[in-house]
């Protein structure tokens, strides 16, 4: 979700072609459908948790998977639960953490975005039943914000359907800020592999894997080129050419308060920020399987590897991954990150 609430802003910023943006994300989503498809083959023939390192240590042996489950775990898991915690907490504290005095902005929102990831740890820790309906809960509350800010803002909003008279086929000048964006692009459909990771706890993975895993990623594009074509309707693509860095990374922000005004958008970035808690659970309950996985091979600290006997959740496999994104979501800004 992070993802689709930011790098819009700064794609239109360096092309002002709406039509490049909208392609980048249909592009996006047609490799996140590829993936879907290996994925799954994969994870039926291997319904065991541990997704990506699993898949390697059957396929090339445990040196590389050892390689692949660290890069997973830290670029895979840890980066990005810190980089949506941070953003989490930027569209819910908005400008009034511009107002606090000296050092206060540099402490506050990291150490809210600390208690986030925290949070979300607690509550997939706590028990497995309860981990799981945190998700589903979080996951449906995501959904409704999103589609809800579709909905309104193409119905209600104040926006112009001329805006998308601008561009056409990319000039030669835009495909260095394309290939680009194409990266970030990526790491904003990150997370449609989430449920291979967790195939040795569902029931029937050959049936439900490959619905989970191709449905997830047939939805979520659909619903992110809808959320980009309200960012084209309410925000004018030559305009936001002259906008700095700063003023276009919370473009669902900028586009509500072209829809609706600033009132509404505030508390609209508000219930966004609110709505990421989902990203930073998923991310959490599936990358903490890689953990598991690892430490079973002795690729990761024991301490990691054991399930609760009562609880049924592998709670050292999250407290080191939540540890781990607490540390990087204190090491910079979100755009650093």
């Amino acid at each position: 979700m992070a993802g689709i609430l930011t790098t819009s802003g700064y794609t239109l910023r360096e092309t002002g072609n709406p039509w490049s943006l909208l392609a980048l994300w249909a592009v996006g989503g047609l490799m996140a459908l590829a993936g879907a498809l290996t994925i799954a083959e994969m994870a039926t023939m291997l319904p065991r948790v541990g997704g990506d390192y699993l898949f390697a240590r059957e396929a090339f042996g445990p040196g590389t998977a050892i390689m692949v489950g660290w890069a997973t775990f830290i670029l895979g898991f840890g980066a990005p639960i810190a980089v949506i915690a941070r953003l989490a907490t930027s569209y819910m504290l908005g400008d009034w953490l511009a107002l606090l005095p000296g050092p206060w902005p540099a402490i506050v929102e990291p150490g809210l975005a600390v208690i986030l990831i925290a949070a979300c740890a607690c509550a997939h820790a706590f028990s497995h039943n309860h981990s799981a309906s945190t998700q589903a809960t979080t996951t449906v509350i995501k959904l409704a914000i999103l589609l809800g800010m579709v909905m309104a803002g193409l119905t209600l909003g104040t926006g112009s359907w001329a805006h998308f008279r601008v561009g056409g086929w990319p000039a030669s000048t835009e495909w260095m800020p394309l290939a680009s964006s194409l990266i970030y692009v990526s790491y904003a459909y990150a997370g449609w592999n989430g449920a291979a990771y967790l195939a040795g706890e569902i029931r029937d993975p050959g049936r439900l894997l490959p619905r989970a895993l191709v449905g997830g990623c047939l939805l979520v594009t659909l619903l992110y080129l809808a959320m980009n074509t309200v960012y084209i309707f309410a925000i004018d693509p030559v305009a936001i050419t002259a906008m700095s860095p700063g003023e276009v990374g919370r473009v669902a922000e900028l586009a509500m308060t072209n829809l609706f005004g600033s009132g509404v958008a505030r508390s609209i970035s508000v219930i966004l920020g609110v709505g990421m808690v989902a990203s930073v659970s998923a991310y959490l309950m599936s990358g903490s399987r890689v953990v598991v996985a690892m430490a079973a091979d002795g690729a990761f600290f024991s301490m990691a590897g054991g399930w609760h006997p009562t609880r049924g959740t592998p709670i050292g496999a999250i407290v080191s991954l939540a540890l781990v994104a607490c540390i990087l979501a204190c090491s910079g800004s979100f755009l650093q990150l």
